[in-house]
């Protein structure tokens, strides 16, 4: 049983790998063969080897459970979500060593490229080269770093309109208009992102090498990226000279946008994994985690999600921040909505969790007035400003705001002052009156802000059954009476190659004859003259002049003839 994080549950669903059609199982073997075939010499090299030591096979779509216990031999698992999942979602799966896997397969018509998030390439894509140790230990570190990113309100609307236009395009029931307005929403989504958040950030740089990403010499690349490895047409198309193949670099990667519904345009190339890490490590030292102070605090605001704010005295304050106040440029004055959490290194504090803590939080950032920070009050100190439970309190700090009320009660930790709880409570600043409630009100220490960070401190806690799942969900497919009958060829072509014969140019015939009712499926042909080869020459002939016949159309003629190389080749080996 792997163990997953309480937080991340919500997002797992089942794999039903009973619901894949031997049409799906057709998909997957063509894939896999091709890439096998082209990758063998395209590809890192951690990636063919990671193959055999992955769970993954050519023949059949791999059951997740079976990938975990290979996984498990470097320190990974596999779970099954629904598609598209957030990137800071995504990235916190794999910090905590879990590759989050979409269970649906590409459809027959997206075979080459889809932009869906599909089995393929979460599987043959991202699992295979987590066998390099090196690699392995980047993603897991850009998990970490992915996690706590500050995403804005855009970002949200972007994620939900690129899960819709994915699901669109694999939906055979959504008509060409309906995806046509899901792209045109997505692409006025993304125009409206004025300031690239965090989570965009980090987002821009995964996809240009975790997903895009080249490796090696300029001039001849490898593939590393798990989008380019698990497409079939990209694979082949990314080292053309169509595609401009740019010296990696961390700020060349965050300043360049993408469009996951077509093939890149450009892609970077990254010396080795190594220049990968130290990338990762500076984007690290520019977020708001680790600069904390005002910019944190700004970002925060500014992403309207629920954040953590860990104060100089040790106390981590989760909420939605929803004002600030500055002065000198210098954010003196926050203000959160709920719900709360209090917590220390991570760990909730006892009564102050989402269901306990108040709607509202505000309370002054800094210093005190004579320079002290306010969590390192002494005793005495404490009783000259009224700090002891049933006494009036008066506290004037360096910005110029003023603190009133009756203490109730005084929280400390081994670290310092956490807050104090007043009632009758009035904040001023100026003539600005910024709290008068009767009660209770919560004065937090901290002379800074140390660190801010998306999500909860104590995540198991604070987003325990409260996940909401997007409302665009992938479809499960309903098939026609037509569909079926395709179905069960496929499967009967399948067994045909699994399940030796005592006849079997006779069997390869009658199955020839069934697909006289659908001229133009050319993977069930292309299958069968795999097997008509060697036994009957002459269906072989005849299966190889409609395959030519199909191929004259624009779309399919690329995917018969890689399909054909790898028969030739196949054949050349085994000669």
């Amino acid at each position: 049983m792997v163990a997953i994080p309480a937080h991340l549950r919500p997002f797992i669903v089942e794999q039903h790998y009973d619901r894949y059609t031997p049409i799906d199982q057709a998909v997957w073997r063509y894939i896999m063969r091709q890439n096998l075939h082209h990758l063998e010499g395209t590809a890192h090299p951690s990636y063919v080897d990671g193959l055999r030591n992955s769970g993954i096979t050519v023949d059949r779509i791999p059951d997740v459970d079976e990938m975990t216990r290979c996984l498990s031999r470097y320190g990974w698992a596999a779970v099954v979500v629904d598609g598209i999942i957030p990137t800071t979602v995504f990235m916190d799966f794999q910090a905590h060593g879990l590759l989050p896997i979409s269970a649906e397969i590409r459809s027959h018509e997206h075979i080459a490229y889809t932009p869906a998030p599909d089995i393929v390439h979460e599987t043959a894509g991202h699992a295979p080269i987590l066998w390099d140790e090196r690699y392995s230990r980047f993603v897991k570190r850009f998990g970490e770093i992915g996690a706590r990113a500050l995403s804005n309100r855009e970002d949200h609307e972007v994620y939900e309109a690129t899960r819709l236009v994915s699901i669109l395009k694999e939906d055979p029931a959504a008509t060409p208009e309906r995806i046509r307005e899901a792209e045109a929403d997505l692409q006025a989504k993304v125009a409206a992102v004025h300031d690239a958040s965090e989570a965009t950030l980090a987002g821009r740089l995964y996809w240009w090498t975790v997903e895009y990403g080249l490796i090696g010499d300029l001039e001849r690349p490898r593939l590393y990226g798990a989008g380019l490895l698990s497409s079939v047409g990209e694979s082949l198309y990314c080292l053309t000279d169509a595609v401009r193949k740019i010296p990696f670099s961390l700020e060349a990667c965050i300043r360049t946008p993408f469009d996951i519904t077509t093939y890149q345009p450009q892609l970077f190339v990254c010396r080795d994994f190594d220049e990968l890490v130290a990338a990762v490590e500076e984007l690290r030292s520019r977020m708001s985690f680790v600069i904390g102070g005002t910019t944190g605090l700004d970002r925060a605001l500014r992403s309207a999600r629920t954040a953590t704010l860990a104060l100089s005295s040790g106390l981590q304050w989760t909420g939605l921040v929803q004002a600030l106040r500055h002065v000198a440029g210098e954010a003196v004055w926050v203000e959160t909505e709920g719900p709360h959490q209090f917590s220390l290194d991570e760990h909730e504090l006892p009564g102050f969790g989402r269901e306990d803590s108040p709607a509202r939080i505000a309370s002054p950032i800094g210093r005190l007035a004579d320079g002290t920070a306010p969590e390192r009050l002494n005793p005495e100190q404490r009783r000259a400003l009224g700090l002891v439970p049933g006494e009036d309190a008066s506290l004037r700090y360096a910005s110029g705001i003023e603190v009133r009320g009756r203490v109730v009660r005084l929280e400390q930790a081994d670290s310092g002052l956490l807050f104090a709880e007043l009632v009758n409570a009035r904040v001023t600043h100026g003539d600005a009156v910024l709290w008068a409630e009767p009660g209770p009100y919560f004065l937090l220490f901290g002379a800074r802000v140390d660190s801010v960070w998306a999500g909860a401190a104590d995540k198991e806690r604070f987003f325990a059954d409260v996940y909401q799942p997007s409302p665009n969900r992938t479809i499960q497919r309903v098939f026609t009476p037509r569909e079926h009958r395709l179905n069960a060829i496929y499967a009967d072509v399948r067994d045909a190659r699994e399940q030796p014969s005592p006849n079997p140019a006779e069997r390869l015939a009658d199955l020839a004859a069934a697909l006289a009712d659908y001229p133009e499926e050319w993977l069930p042909r292309l299958q069968l003259l795999e097997l008509a080869r060697k036994v009957a020459p002459e269906l072989a002939m005849r299966l190889r002049a409609e395959l030519d016949a199909i191929a004259t159309d624009p779309e399919r003629g690329p995917l018969i003839a890689n399909g054909l190389k790898v028969l030739e080749a196949t054949a050349c080996s085994q000669a």
